[in-house]
């Protein structure tokens, strides 16, 4: 239950909780009535005492709420099981020859020009705490926040709050937005990087890269709704190399399609391909890398890493029973494509590296106090 406002202290050191910003520590207290408060992002904000937008915690509440943190990292972060080697330098051969050159290159011209990346988790605290030993870190992009490349910034506080680089990788914002259901975040050795696995709609499993983990850590639990934005980057993409498959049947098989009145040819059947649609994992490779085929519905040309770039929205999955579809945003640079751009209506196949990031959490705004409420912690 909620403590009644007349037992508000504002003693710095009383304990807090504030309908946008969450759980915090009350450090300073002032005339005008408003108090600062230390919250979960480390920041201080100075807020109204109004108990329609803040209340005070018990103690019982407030360990309530840590235990709801470590339930929650629990259920929601796996530590990566390594069975596959993670890395950028594949996702930059998408659009360089020589990606090692590339990336000892863009280094010193990207670091004294980047930019802080617009995105939720930047203006807003979230309402999980991560454990003690997490990694602290944020992500800058360059050349611009709308595409281009983001750099992972690891802080190492034991060596004076010395920041180091711990990766870069391409990426857009321009994606699809879905609505996904967490399953899982599969964290990598960094602690800042990893890929998220779920499902959209209850319908499309994904395994993708978030290229903002490092950002939005604090906002994640398994079994909850988010918006994402997805967008493939294509490793390659061309015209399906046949639009039918053919397989071998055994004698019962033939004898049961004959008397179904299926016509059976050389003792075999042809299953035809046209229209089908399929983004399943890519076998040998990292999970969020893709095996894809589909109708393109639209097409725009633009530039991405310098290369000229075919944007094209491929239909990539349905569901017959529902008749839902997914749709995503296929980037592919001119050294990906096979053959001449994609027109809509045409139908592609290829691979891609599967990115994406988060948009906004379900509910959008006090996301914070409606994850307390949801535990009974708050009413």
């Amino acid at each position: 239950m909620m403590a009644s406002s007349a037992t508000l202290s504002h003693t710095p050191g009383t304990r807090v909780f504030q309908r946008h910003f969450g759980r915090g520590t009350v450090t300073a207290c002032h005339a005008t009535g408003d108090v600062d408060v230390v919250f979960l992002d480390g920041q201080t904000r100075r807020v109204s005492t109004d108990p329609v937008w803040l209340v005070p915690l018990t103690p019982a509440q407030d360990e309530a709420l840590a235990r709801l943190d470590r339930r929650n990292c629990e259920a929601t972060f796996q530590r990566d099981d390594k069975s596959h080697a993670h890395g950028h330098g594949g996702h930059w051969g998408i659009f360089v020859e020589d990606p090692l050159v590339f990336m000892q290159g863009i280094l010193p011209k990207a670091i004294p020009h980047w930019g802080t990346l617009p995105c939720y988790g930047a203006s807003r605290v979230p309402p999980f705490a991560l454990p003690p030993d997490s990694a602290p870190g944020w992500v800058r992009c360059w050349p611009i926040p709308r595409q281009g490349a983001i750099f992972v910034v690891k802080g190492v506080p034991a060596q004076g709050n010395r920041n180091e680089v711990v990766s870069f990788y391409p990426w857009v914002s321009e994606g699809v937005q879905h609505r996904l259901r967490i399953e899982r975040v599969d964290v990598w050795e960094d602690d800042l990087e990893g890929q998220i696995t779920g499902s959209i709609a209850d319908t499309f499993g994904v395994s993708f890269f978030d290229a903002q983990l490092a950002a939005h850590r604090g906002f994640y639990s398994a079994n909850r709704e988010y918006e994402f934005v997805l967008a493939g980057l294509a490793y390659s993409c061309r015209n399906p190399a046949t639009q039918e498959f053919v397989f071998p049947l055994s004698p019962e098989a033939q004898r049961a399609y004959r008397r179904a009145g299926v016509a059976i040819v050389d003792d075999k059947m042809a299953l035809g391909m046209a229209g089908s649609t399929c983004l399943i994992p890519s076998p040998s490779r990292d999970r969020d890398d893709c095996l894809y085929r589909g109708p393109v519905t639209r097409v725009e040309q633009t530039e991405l890493i310098g290369r000229p770039t075919a944007k094209l929205w491929v239909t990539v999955a349905r569901d017959p029973d529902t008749q839902q579809s997914l749709e995503l945003a296929v980037y592919v640079p001119d050294r990906s494509l096979e053959g001449p751009v994609p027109k809509v209506g045409d139908e592609v196949e290829g691979s891609l590296w599967l990115q994406g990031y988060l948009w906004a959490p379900i509910p959008f705004d006090d996301f914070p106090w409606a994850v307390a409420a949801e535990a009974g912690v708050l009413a």
